[in-house]
This record gives structure tokens, sequence and C-alpha cells, in this order.
């Protein structure tokens, strides 16, 4: 991780311990912060800003109930890493690089990549990505993913739910697949 993106995690962490101390009366607040530091341009996501705003200026709104009630009720870590990943990793940190990634390749870069290896199809497609693979081993598992994963990563994409920006694999977290397909 570059100094720049140290130095906006470290940001991210200031803002979220000041949002946590008093979420409906620093909100706004800190709206105004990601205004401000947005600046101008498409870049800038405008219309997803405005659109915010527009939700928790309204304490009436449905969203703004929700937003708080997930601030104030949710478990602190929980509403962190969610916070982190979806609006520090995947905009802050991935979106340059994946614009990057665009004009380069000349294609669209995707934002997340989402596998559910957990449930196979038990109709046993020939074509269908569980019957192709041997799930007689996790390393089996691992191997197959590996690449298409390192490659997603290079790219900038991410896997919304993982708590932390990185590529390595964990053979810990693969189940035994020993009984399934």
């Amino acid at each position: 991780m570059g100094i720049q993106e140290r130095l906006k995690k470290t940001a991210f962490n200031t803002v979220f311990s000041y949002l946590e101390r008093d979420p409906e009366k620093n909100i706004m607040k800190v709206m105004d912060w990601v205004d401000a530091l947005a600046g101008d341009g498409e870049n800038s996501f405008p219309v997803q800003r405005a659109a915010f705003r527009q939700v928790l200026e309204d304490p009436d709104n449905n969203m703004h109930r929700l937003i708080m009630d997930i601030l104030e009720n949710v478990d602190r870590d929980v509403v962190k890493a969610t916070f982190q990943n979806f609006f520090l990793n995947a905009n802050i940190i991935g979106w340059p690089k994946q614009e990057e990634m665009r004009a380069q390749y000349n294609c669209n870069i995707p934002w997340a990549i989402l596998l559910d290896p957990t449930s196979p199809c038990n109709l046993r497609i020939c074509s269908a990505y569980c019957a192709r693979l041997s799930f007689n081993s996790a390393a089996t598992l691992a191997y197959s993913l590996s690449k298409p994963l390192s490659n997603a990563f290079s790219l900038s994409i991410r896997s919304p739910f993982s708590s932390t920006y990185s590529s390595n694999l964990s053979m810990s977290a693969i189940p035994d697949w020993k009984s399934s397909c």
C-alpha cells in the first residue's frame, strides 16, 4: 500500500471515529467534507452525492432512518468494515485504478467480483463450472480460482465483503469440497 492509500485510510478512520461519536449530529458535517474534497467533474460522483445529501437532510425519509439505525444499532466493527470496503476501497482507492485499467484495456472493468463456490449446481451439466472442476480437495479450488482472482485484484476489482485490500488467497477460507459435486 502506497503513501497516498495510507493517507486516505487514515483520513477515513478519523472521519469514521468522528461520525460514530454522534451520527445524527455529525453526518451532515461529514457530507460537507466529502463534497469539499470530491471536487468537480463526473469522477467526483456529483449525482450520487446529491442523492445522499437529499436523503441525509430529511429526517423523515425512510432511507435516512435506515442509515441512522445502522449507524446507531449495528456493531461498530461491522459498520466500519462495510464503509471501508464499499466507500474507501471500492470508490476512493479503487476507482482511479479501475479508470486507468478501463482506458488501458479499452473495456469495462467491473466494480466487484462475487463468487459463490459453496452452492454447486446438482444438475451435472457438462458445461457448468462445478461439473468441470474436481472438488476432491481445497487445493483444487484454490488453484482454479487463483488466476481469475489474481487478475481481478490487479485490475482493482475487489470482493466487497473482504476485510482486507489484498490479493492473497487464504486456504483456510476455502471449505471442504469432498461432499460437493
